[in-house]
């Protein structure tokens, strides 16, 4: 799967309210690039609106 779809795919998972797999996504990536700053932040993001 080339890069945006699988970007994209992640933005959808959570449009869609999938968070789980939405942040499962993300982790997936960063464990492939541990420096990918908008996984990073998305993380963030589902993290702290889970913690509200």
């Amino acid at each position: 799967m080339n890069y945006c779809r699988q970007k994209y795919t992640k933005l959808v998972l959570y449009a869609q309210g999938k968070h789980y797999e939405a942040e499962r996504a993300w982790e997936l990536a960063l464990r492939l690039n541990p420096n990918h700053q908008k996984a990073i932040i998305a993380l963030e993001k589902i993290k702290n609106s889970a913690s509200n």
